[in-house]
């Protein structure tokens, strides 16, 4: 995997990944949406939100289910090149739904962000889901 770039660019990507982590697990709306450029994707789980406005709806939606969530990530790549970069990331997301049963999954981002001011933000964001604990236990009976 690469890393790519400045190492200030770098460090500021990683710390985007850490912010978005904390807003996540800190149920932060706000901080969540300051992750993102104003027209940015979002795609996963067979959805696709764009603009903060649809990021915001799609926010509420998912912790209209959930009671609290912790998300751990890891940066795997990050190229930066200018104003843009690519980068993914692995994630731990261990849930806990408002019935209180646990939803333990390991995914990945593949996203892009632009430079915004003096940080960066999300401008694409795509999930793919690797590993549902859940549905690994019941397929393994």
């Amino acid at each position: 995997m690469a890393f790519i770039g400045s190492l200030a660019d770098r460090l500021a990507i990683r710390e985007r990944y850490a912010s978005y982590a904390d807003a996540s697990t800190a149920k932060d709306e706000d901080a969540y949406l300051a992750c993102f450029h104003a027209d940015a994707v979002r795609i996963g789980q067979g959805a696709e939100v764009r603009g903060i406005e649809a990021l915001r709806e799609s926010w509420r939606a998912v912790w209209q289910i959930l009671d609290r969530m912790a998300f751990f990530s890891e940066v795997g790549s990050t190229v930066v090149d200018g104003d843009r970069a690519a980068a993914h990331v692995n994630c731990r997301e261990i849930i806990v739904l408002k019935g209180g049963e646990v939803w333990k999954v390991v995914g990945r981002y593949d996203d892009e962000l632009v430079r915004e001011g003096d940080g960066w933000v999300f401008a694409r964001r795509e999930y793919t889901m690797l590993i549902d604990e859940k549905a690994l236990a019941a397929a393994q009976g």
